[in-house]
């Protein structure tokens, strides 16, 4: 039983080789891909609110940070707050706009 597991296994890498050999051409071989700058713009107009929560986000955050460096407690938990606040309306544009996606 062993041996012929054994040469059934030694033919398997011969009999995918054939098929690896073969080359896969796309049936989107000729489609143009798109750069960067065309797949930001086109993914900003599907959800716009997106990059701006991430934006006002990053702003909240360095401004807590600055806020804190600085020894102003209050304003840094007001940013702090402001950053949990833009966190969530990125979240829920997300999930608004992976709805309508497929």
């Amino acid at each position: 039983f062993f041996s012929i597991l054994q040469q059934d296994m030694a033919q398997a890498p011969a009999d995918t080789m054939a098929a690896e050999e073969q080359p896969y051409i796309s049936e989107t071989a000729n489609v143009r891909r798109e750069t960067m700058s065309e797949r930001w713009n086109r993914k900003v107009m599907m959800a716009p609110l997106v990059p701006i929560g991430a934006g006002l986000t990053v702003v909240s955050l360095v401004g807590a940070m600055v806020a804190y460096r600085r020894g102003n407690s209050m304003w840094s938990q007001r940013f702090q707050r402001g950053r949990v606040f833009w966190q969530t309306v990125t979240l829920v544009a997300l999930v608004i706009s992976g709805v309508g996606t497929k």
